[in-house]
């Protein structure tokens, strides 16, 4: 009896980990879809406007998962435009993006989630502030 149960534990043991592996990769590439989408539009809409910004913040925020690096420098670009045009609302969304993403780069060194928790702050007042 023990060598039967052990037989059929093994084998939903193994069905379990094939549907998590295949869940996981079509989660990835999904996700790397929206991406290559988003980069596509973008590189077709080259005006500095709220529609550019919206579209930075969104891949930023794809990319704060993945690469940090990547995403602050969309986060760079649209907080430029945003002040540029005077677009608050794109500003507190990169605010906002950029605070998640330094707390997850800072989330292994406790003594700097200060530093994202005021940036997430800051988003919040611009957000009420404008009521947004």
């Amino acid at each position: 009896m023990k060598i039967r149960h052990r037989t059929l534990l093994s084998f939903y043991l193994s069905r379990f980990f094939l549907l998590s592996f295949l869940l996981i990769a079509g989660s990835l590439q999904a996700q790397r879809s929206k991406i290559d989408s988003l980069e596509a539009e973008m590189s077709l809409h080259i005006e500095k406007d709220t529609i550019r910004v919206n579209l930075l913040n969104e891949l930023a925020f794809s990319y704060f998962s993945k690469d940090l690096t990547t995403s602050i420098e969309y986060l760079d670009e649209a907080d430029e435009i945003a002040n540029a045009i005077h677009f608050e609302k794109g500003k507190a969304r990169s605010i906002y993006i950029r605070g998640i993403t330094e707390n997850r780069q800072y989330y292994r060194h406790r003594e700097h989630a200060w530093h994202s928790q005021r940036i997430c702050g800051r988003s919040v007042q611009q957000f009420h502030r404008r009521r947004l």
